[in-house]
């Protein structure tokens, strides 16, 4: 009976790429640093006297994006730390409830033409910030994540003190540790916690997002519930972005048949190649070299050893 064992998944040569850094001050034009505007870009503007980011959030317009491409795909199994300033001019809502946000998107689903965030369903792979103005139950923060099938992990405030107050700026973090479900966030104003999002709604099936892409959206309120719509006008600043990617992930290996097999989640710009070995000291390859797609990606040995053999998945970018 063959006897074959999973030593260890090893990744070898993790290039300083993998720590991906985005810091922008607004002290210089945003577009020269890869910024772009998606919709209508009249509601995003360049301050170049309080090195800021105008942002008008007018929800009777299109979907609309301030962006900048990380260039990866991040899932629950990365670290990553988002964090902004907000400052508020003024914030107005009609009816219902509507949100003003920030945060990561997966681009390709946000663009899409039936991408609603009003409506509660229509929208997929987002981790965000987001102020919810109600005019009937009060407003409330929250720090929002919908998975790849628009379900929803929501870190709220509904209860505190959570009307964003006008000309006072809040520092906003939102935190994501690699293996975990849920994000972690905050609220600080003058280095003093407004709040931590102390409440929690997991929905039901929750699973994992796929987001490339950081935004600050101003959501339509086309189909919205109730017929909501928020117009509001502050700035952004201080944005940083920090991320640690891990090349593999979602990692199991096992027979298919007579064939040894490895199926995990790959990335782009990264060359895998399953490996054997009798004794850990010495790897040869069991697979050609395979280029990522930033989805499943499968390996295999088509002739494992009768004696049996470790194996591992080397990564190279």
């Amino acid at each position: 009976m063959k006897k074959i064992l999973l030593a260890l998944l090893a990744v070898a040569q993790i290039a300083a790429a993998d720590n991906i850094t985005i810091n922008e001050n607004f002290a210089s034009n945003p577009a020269a640093h890869g910024w772009q505007s998606y919709g209508d870009a009249g509601l995003f503007g360049w301050d170049s006297t309080n090195h800021n980011l105008a942002v008008t959030w007018d929800s009777s317009q299109t979907n609309s994006y301030y962006y900048h491409p990380i260039g990866t795909f991040l899932t629950s199994g990365d670290d990553f730390t988002i964090s902004f300033d907000l400052l508020l001019h003024d914030a107005t809502i009609t009816s219902n409830t509507f949100e003003l946000a920030a945060g990561l998107v997966n681009f390709t689903n946000a663009t899409s033409p039936g991408f609603l965030r009003g409506t509660g369903y229509n929208a997929t792979n987002v981790v965000e910030f987001d102020y919810f103005m109600d005019p009937t139950f009060g407003n409330s923060v929250a720090a929002t994540e919908l998975d790849s099938s628009g379900n929803i992990a929501d870190l709220y405030d509904l209860f505190g003190n959570t009307s964003l107050e006008t000309n006072t700026t809040y520092h906003i973090s939102i935190s994501h540790a690699a293996g975990d479900q849920l994000i972690s966030s905050g609220i600080t104003v003058s280095n003093q916690v407004f709040t931590t999002f102390p409440d929690l709604y997991l929905q039901p099936g929750f699973d994992d997002f796929r987001v490339d892409t950081i935004a600050i959206m101003s959501y339509s309120d086309q189909d919205a519930y109730g017929g909501a719509r928020i117009l509001a006008h502050g700035t952004i600043a201080n944005l940083q972005f920090t991320a640690t990617t891990r090349p593999v992930t979602k990692f199991k290996g096992g027979f298919v048949g007579s064939v040894w097999q490895v199926q995990f989640t790959s990335r782009t710009n990264w060359l895998y190649t399953l490996e054997r070995s009798s004794d850990l000291k010495s790897w040869d390859p069991a697979s050609s070299a395979t280029a990522g797609t930033d989805g499943t990606l499968i390996l295999q040995d088509a002739h494992p050893p009768a004696s049996g053999a470790l194996y591992r998945v080397h990564a190279k970018q």
